[in-house]
């Protein structure tokens, strides 16, 4: 593999983490299932094991999307293994209004940081990600303000 092609490997799989963020932040599913492979896997935080891209659908269906919400995505590491596959770590940032609270939503402060540790897979259509886990490092006591984004209570829809 020449230094150009694990550039564009570390490019192709930084660019699907901070799609990610902005089309999380955008509540735009449809484009969040589409960086997934059909039988990714992410080890979610609040929702648990999620296998396939049926229980991935199901759960960013389930979420309130009534809240304004903005991720920040910084340290984004690609170690590439070969032509096919990459590995990734990124932390994040996480803000959040209360639901139906309209922008600007006053800034009580952060509400969590945490990582991500990401697998990535070339497939006919682009890169994808194949597994994904979710880590909690920071948390507000805040947070729990918000009922939408406690670990042990479903989301209601909207």
């Amino acid at each position: 593999m020449t230094e150009q092609e694990r550039m564009a490997i570390e490019h192709a799989c930084s660019r699907l983490v901070v799609e990610f963020y902005v089309r999380n932040d955008d509540f735009d599913n449809a484009a969040i299932i589409n960086q997934f492979t059909d039988d990714a896997v992410w080890d979610h935080i609040a929702a648990g094991r999620l296998s396939g891209k049926k229980a991935i659908t199901d759960y960013l269906n389930s979420k309130n999307t009534s809240a304004v919400i903005t991720h920040g995505a910084t340290n984004i590491l690609i170690d590439v293994i070969d032509k096919d596959h990459a590995k990734g770590k990124c932390y994040w940032t996480f803000y959040a209004g209360a639901p139906g609270v309209p922008a600007p939503v006053e800034l009580k402060g952060v509400m969590a940081v945490g990582a991500y540790d990401d697998e990535f897979v070339r497939t006919d259509k682009g890169w994808k990600f194949k597994y994904r886990r979710t880590s909690i490092r920071f948390e507000a006591k805040h947070r729990s303000d918000y009922v939408i984004f406690k670990k042990d209570v479903a989301a209601p829809k909207t």
